[in-house]
């Protein structure tokens, strides 16, 4: 290979020759050089499973900030990366006391790595990294990562087209369940991780907001900067405009509906009970088949509207016809309408993007099954009925438009016959 980078880092360099892989990088911008690092790096990470249960928060987490800040650095996402670089030392310096502590412990640990996997994350050597996998596929790794922009290095898949080790495999799929088990706390790196695994990761904006967490929450450990993920998660999800096809009710139109609505207890009970009944056989069959134990981000929100369907059924049912009944009742049917909206805005958003290698075939699979024309057109029928509208066209269209994607995405373990399971298998 030339040993001279053509452009933004094209033409690349062999990585088993230290003097030479040393010698290129030098030559690289330090986008390239924190682009390869982060990618060399998360090689390593599967290797984390080795540590014992007490461990693993205390070292995974400082990693998996340095990280996802060399990673950030290097996709030139950030145009003024000052503040970006102070978080960088701050986290390598946690992260070089939390690894020297857990080295001291573990002889083992220490050893596994071949000398640390923070020592060369510090130094920024991504020869030293692509080493410390004790995997001679690392350096190959690394050499066509070399020959990649910083830019599209993050669209390939993290091993290429190449067969890892049976024990690097074997720490993956394990390190990958670990993460899976406790989504309250790990949720955002097992799926940051397995992204950037499969090279599919885009979501850079949701990356800078949680390099931007402040250090104290950091200093909490895992659970705080999970408390603080999520809230910027549910921030930017109320943040996305409201569709067109999800109009606001009108508050004043909206009452005298709903008085219509309570004249006819019975029927109004019926539909929202039909909905919520429908809307939960379609997520329990998707979460048995798929298997999962949540369904896909996209469709997250639609695990809320079973509940507002029940709080629609049991107003309705409680007899009698009051002002103050009528403003509960509204109450209600806003909270659907706002929740809706979401719901659509962030399927809407999800568009833009390919759901190519975001499934296996089996959750696809289960997608179509469970949440096919029944449930949609009963979901469409229902909610239109309570905002005082006969579905059309554009009822529901993000949503029937998204599940009508996933028919023909292509599955995440399609082609990789040759690399470990992706997902949580």
């Amino acid at each position: 290979m030339d040993d001279v980078a053509g452009g933004d880092g094209v033409g690349g360099v062999d990585f088993s020759d230290e003097e030479k892989a040393n010698a290129w990088l030098e030559k690289q911008t330090d986008e390239i050089r924190y682009a390869l690092t982060a990618r060399a790096a998360l090689r390593s990470c599967p290797n984390l499973n080795m540590l014992g249960q007490s461990r693993f928060p205390s070292l995974a987490l400082p990693l998996f900030r340095v990280i996802l800040l060399y990673a950030l650095r290097g996709s030139g996402k950030v145009t003024h990366s000052d503040w970006l670089d102070a978080k960088v030392l701050t986290a390598q310096s946690v992260a070089a006391t939390v690894a020297d502590a857990t080295q001291r412990g573990s002889q083992d640990w220490a050893d596994l790595f071949s000398g640390g996997l923070t020592v060369p994350i510090i130094s920024g050597s991504t020869y030293a990294i692509a080493k410390s996998c004790d995997n001679a596929t690392a350096f190959t790794a690394a050499t066509k990562d070399s020959a990649q922009s910083s830019t599209h290095v993050y669209s390939v898949r993290l091993w290429h087209d190449l067969k890892i080790s049976d024990k690097l495999e074997e720490n993956h799929k394990f390190f990958v369940q670990r993460l899976k088990k406790d989504r309250a706390t790990w949720g955002f790196w097992h799926d940051w991780y397995l992204a950037m695994w499969e090279g599919r990761f885009t979501d850079w904006d949701l990356a800078v907001e949680v390099a931007k967490i402040p250090d104290e929450v950091w200093e909490q450990g895992a659970e705080a900067v999970a408390d603080a993920i999520r809230g910027i998660e549910a921030r930017r999800a109320s943040a996305l405009p409201r569709p067109e096809n999800v109009p606001e009710l009108e508050r004043s139109t909206l009452l005298k509906y709903v008085e219509k609505l309570l004249a006819n207890p019975d029927m109004t009970a019926l539909a929202a009970d039909g909905a919520a009944q429908t809307l939960r056989q379609a997520i329990s069959t998707y979460l048995r088949d798929a298997p999962a134990n949540a369904l896909p981000d996209e469709l997250a929100h639609l695990e809320g509207l079973p509940a507002l369907f029940d709080g629609i059924a049991t107003l309705a049912k409680s007899g009698g016809k009051s002002e103050a009944k009528a403003r509960q009742m509204a109450d209600q049917i806003e909270a659907l309408n706002a929740k809706i909206a979401r719901l659509e805005a962030q399927l809407k958003e999800a568009r833009t993007k390919t759901v190519n290698g975001l499934f296996t075939q089996n959750m696809l699979r289960a997608a179509g099954t469970a949440f096919g024309a029944g449930a949609v057109a009963t979901l469409g029928l229902s909610v239109r009925h309570f905002f005082g509208e006969w579905p059309d066209e554009f009822t529901l269209e993000n949503l029937r438009g998204f599940l009508i994607d996933l028919q023909t995405a292509t599955p995440i373990d399609g082609n990789t016959a040759s690399l470990p399971p992706a997902t949580d298998v």
